[in-house]
């Protein structure tokens, strides 16, 4: 059997201690004033020691402290190139623009940026501007696309120029990849050239804001004919949605060659996805 002490009542233990109190009292009377004295001064040297000690110790933390290093490479960020820029004729009077730029940066976003093709005559002047904004993700490329710009003559080159580019190390887990199904061009009723597909959101979550480019090759794949784009909003989980995008003329009249791949890129902008979770 597990045996409890006994223990003392309160009023023993209020006892005990005025006992204690009064005996440390006694002792004290019976010891030399020089000792009590030197107890004294070196209670009250104390005080200020602490304190001297107390500034220098923090004194010495502070200068061992070594702050963390400064990561650099937000603030040296490479600017994004700017690769084949090429001006496409729809129309009469009417053209197109496209540039393919590159994020060197391997470990950015870019959240944003603003852009401005320039349309060049034969004397190098300048028919007309026209700025936007895009995005980009990290360290790949991206197609900037111009459908449709009005021009009083046709243009001997398109340059784009860049700025106000806003990066940032955030880097989503997922980057949201969208199928594309029956895909279709041709001519439509009124005789204009047209794209068509179905975009499907395979994913359980909604997407705010889908980005659709829409590229055709000639018959080798390797240069632009043709470009247009269009946006999808508020895509819900798993659902297909239909677009279309046209052009003014006929298929005849915007390629004098056979076309090669059409080629529809869906896509989000990393740095602001717009993706909400189903309720």
């Amino acid at each position: 059997m597990i045996k409890i002490p006994k223990l003392s009542s309160p009023e023993d233990l209020k006892f005990k201690e005025r006992a204690l109190l009064f005996e440390i009292y006694e002792e004290l009377k019976h010891t030399s004033k020089t000792w009590f004295y030197i107890f004294l001064g070196v209670l009250v040297l104390c005080i200020p020691l602490y304190s001297i000690l107390q500034k220098k110790f923090a004194e010495t933390l502070i200068n061992a402290y070594v702050p963390p290093a400064l990561n650099r490479d937000v603030l040296q960020a490479k600017p994004l190139e700017v690769g084949k820029t090429t001006a496409l004729r729809v129309g009469s009077g009417l053209y197109s623009a496209v540039a393919q730029v590159v994020n060197p940066n391997a470990h950015l976003v870019v959240r944003s940026f603003t852009y401005e093709f320039s349309f060049k005559g034969a004397g190098g002047e300048i028919l007309k501007t026209v700025a936007g904004e895009s995005f980009m993700g990290q360290g790949g490329s991206r197609f900037v696309l111009q459908p449709a710009v009005t021009l009083s003559a046709a243009p001997q080159s398109v340059s784009i120029s860049i700025t106000n580019t806003r990066f940032t190390t955030v880097i989503p887990e997922l980057l949201p990849k969208f199928e594309i199904l029956q895909q279709k061009s041709g001519n439509s009723e009124e005789g204009k050239f047209f794209v068509e597909a179905v975009v499907k959101n395979p994913y359980s979550f909604s997407v705010r804001k889908i980005n659709v480019q829409v590229l055709v090759f000639d018959q080798a794949n390797r240069n632009i004919l043709a470009v247009n784009q269009s946006v999808l909003s508020d895509l819900l989980p798993l659902e297909s949605r239909y677009f279309q995008v046209m052009w003014p003329v006929a298929q005849s009249a915007l390629f004098t060659a056979k076309t090669g791949q059409i080629q529809v890129i869906a896509e989000v902008n990393p740095a602001d996805q717009g993706i909400s979770a189903t309720q």
